[in-house]
């Protein structure tokens, strides 16, 4: 039999739940037979003479926390220290000088991400816990709490339970849910570890506020229809996303969840980012919503298991976490390796930019950021918005990257561009990449939409002979999704891991139509207009003239791509109707009505073949493709309007099977969750790896 102690932070005289969650692990260690006490004050003698000592924090490390480490430390003790909140950096220096490990929640999966890398430190990952009736109960006995009150049966409207981390990312998420509680009459309840948050959210929606310490909390979210978990700006080091997530789909209710590396791994339990679509789900459907409980009770149980965890904490007791000696302590560190990112196309951005805030905020590498001045002079918003979170640039002439002259890689270990195949387009991050590789640097690039030359799509100007030189190739959908005729060395370097893009927050309907008519229906152009030949196009106009005629009770509102606008710059070629306007979004009216905004505000979308049909997929709207004459397996089952019958009956179904539709698209067309933080935790786990080789090499002793 093993002892083990677990100190709590002082000031909980109330855990919440996610708190209580974190200390299941000493009740399994007990319950196997071992001897465990929980105390805020544990008594020195226990704590000295024990196998194991956990240290739970929740932020900076407390007065008495310092002073027990140091204590601890002094005697050759070995502790572990288990945040609930994360460390600031001081103390992640004092936990590396220590030599203290630090515990990271973690759930299994190909898709997880590990905790981020903190030199010095030795992560323990651990299989995260999930919030039960039995263990709650009898923790909340043992830290002075009360009971629960006797569970009832839910009655009345439905009932929708929202942990959030802050007012203002509740507001984002507000649109979606004022609209959502307008249509169904359901209530809602919000919880938070912030008091004022919780008061403030209530505030705006009318929800009930619910303390995380309410000993009733874990009964309501069991009889909740639908569990949102909003927590976008969580550091990347925070267990709490995935505390309240295991915890509601163990209790028994589907999540929505805003994106966070500690919920990776459970990405494919529930939906990630997309609150309408989440929303109408499971309320429009009490099949889907059985699905995912099963689905997510069975997964949650299998890693939560009590022996389970039990087992891996107790093969911590003996012969227990090894402090480093002095000598390793003091041994010196490595750099963090250098990361060069070159931006040099308009799309670049919007799937590099959420990848370099991951990077920044999980804090393992150094970013160096070229931008060519073509893009500069063609887009002044890319030097503005990475000014705006934080990033430097260096802006290189465009020809001399495309010549391999700049930027220097000296102390580069590894490349990330937004663009790299060997077309015309893509030549500065073609060049880059290989001058990179000559140099046995790394070498990373991304897929750019949903239709990527090279991997998902090709046309008579981008056939079969795209190659990529970079060695890892990360893309939005399993490997089975490329096209078949993909080249070898694509597929090998192929990582499958999601989108990085981040969803925009749902959006206020706009007044399009001011009540004229009944329904609005938006369609959306394409980008590159060059692969659609004269006679789509013909068909396309005529097709819409035709049901503008037929529908004289619905608005179509045409939005031309930002960037290629060829409808607006061949307006002649349509005749507009009252009913049928091609708007400019160059035009200082339009300008900001962005097309997530006109998504949100339109009833149905149709869409020539483009990232346009995913987004308004995972917005829960009705979603069709014009493919005239094209071959187009990549976006089905949604539908194809190939000819006036398809279209008519489009606009005509008042049915909802089009959300089940929309779910068998999504689910081949994409990895589930934002996968910034996974391209992030990939890129440094390489960087690392060669840099420890280099530095052996070199004879220096790489930080663990």
């Amino acid at each position: 039999m093993a002892s083990a102690v677990w100190k709590i932070p002082a000031r909980w005289r109330t855990p919440g739940l996610c708190d209580r969650t974190a200390l299941y692990p000493a009740l399994y260690l007990r319950w196997t037979g071992n001897d465990v006490v929980i105390a805020r004050e544990p008594a020195a003698g226990r704590w000295a003479a024990a196998d194991l000592r956990v240290m739970i924090t929740d932020g900076a490390l407390a007065e008495d926390e310092q002073e027990l480490i140091a204590r601890t430390a002094a005697r050759g003790l070995a502790m572990a220290l288990s945040p609930q909140s994360p460390l600031p950096p001081r103390d992640l220096a004092r936990a590396a000088a220590l030599g203290l490990p630090v515990v990271a929640w973690t759930d299994a999966g190909p898709l997880a991400t590990p905790a981020p890398h903190r030199p010095g430190v030795e992560i323990l990952q651990m299989s995260g816990c999930a919030a039960r009736p039995a263990e709650d109960l009898i923790l909340l006995r043992e830290l002075g709490g009360e009971a629960p009150p006797p569970g009832q049966a839910a009655a009345g409207p439905p009932l929708l339970a929202a942990a959030i981390e802050s007012a203002a990312a509740f507001a984002e998420l507000w649109p979606a849910l004022e609209r959502h509680l307008a249509e169904t009459g359901a209530s809602l309840v919000v919880t938070s570890e912030s008091e004022a948050a919780m008061l403030d959210a209530a505030r705006l929606s009318g929800a009930a506020a619910m303390g995380p310490a309410d000993p009733a909390l874990p009964s309501m979210i069991a009889a909740a229809q639908t569990f949102l978990c909003v927590y976008p700006d969580a550091s990347p080091d925070s267990p709490r996303p995935a505390q309240w997530v295991r915890s509601a789909l163990l209790l028994g209710a589907p999540v929505v969840a805003a994106s966070h590396p500690s919920i990776d791994g459970l990405a494919h339990l529930a939906v990630m980012d997309d609150w309408e679509r989440g929303l109408r789900l499971f309320s429009r459907f009490p099949i889907e919503r059985l699905k995912a409980v099963v689905a997510g009770q069975a997964a949650v149980a299998a890693q939560v298991e009590p022996e389970r965890i039990a087992a891996e904490w107790a093969a911590l007791c003996a012969p227990g976490p090894r402090r480093r000696s002095r000598r390793d302590a003091a041994a010196p560190r490595a750099r963090r390796p250098l990361l060069l990112v070159l931006i040099d196309i308009h799309q670049d951005l919007d799937v590099l930019l959420p990848v370099l805030t991951a990077l920044k905020q999980r804090d393992e590498v150094r970013l160096r950021i070229a931008v060519t001045d073509w893009l500069v002079s063609d887009s002044p918003r890319v030097l503005n918005l990475l000014s705006a979170h934080g990033f430097a640039c260096e802006v290189f002439p465009r020809e001399a990257v495309r010549a391999g002259e700049v930027p220097s890689l000296g102390g580069v270990d590894g490349v990330l561009s937004g663009a790299d195949t060997n077309t015309r387009a893509h030549k500065a991050g073609h060049v880059l990449v290989g001058r990179a590789d000559a140099r046995g640097a790394a070498s990373f690039t991304l897929q750019h939409g949903f239709e990527n030359i090279g991997l998902t799509y090709k046309d008579h100007l981008h056939g079969e002979q795209i190659r990529f030189a970079s060695r890892t190739v990360f893309t939005w959908g399993p490997r089975e999704s490329l096209a078949p005729w993909a080249a070898p060395e694509t597929r090998a370097a192929a990582t499958p891991v999601g989108s990085p893009k981040t969803a925009p927050a749902p959006a206020r309907a706009l007044k399009l139509n001011q009540g004229f008519w009944p329904r609005t229906v938006g369609v959306f152009e394409n980008l590159h207009w060059h692969r659609f030949d004269d006679a789509y196009r013909s068909r396309l106009i005529a097709e819409l003239e035709r049901a503008a005629a037929a529908h004289e009770d619905t608005l179509f509102i045409v939005k031309p791509h930002h960037a290629g606008r060829w409808l607006s710059r061949h307006r002649h070629l349509i005749r507009e109707r009252p009913n049928l306007v091609v708007i400019d979004p160059t035009d200082s009216a339009w300008e900001p009505h962005t097309a997530p905004a006109l998504i949100a505000s339109v009833d149905q979308v149709l869409t020539t073949p483009s990232t346009v049909a995913l987004d308004a997929a995972r917005t829960g709207r009705p979603v069709a493709v014009l493919g005239y004459g094209l071959e187009l397996p990549l976006y089905e089952p949604l539908p194809i309007v190939r000819g006036p019958e398809d279209l008519d009956a489009f606009l005509e179904d008042e049915g909802e099977t089009y959300l089940l539709r929309n779910e068998a698209f999504l689910e081949r067309a994409r990895l589930p969750g934002r996968a910034d933080h996974r391209i992030a935790a990939r890129i440094a786990a390489a960087l690392r790896t060669r840099a420890a080789a280099r530095e052996r090499r070199r004879g220096f002793v790489f930080s663990r």
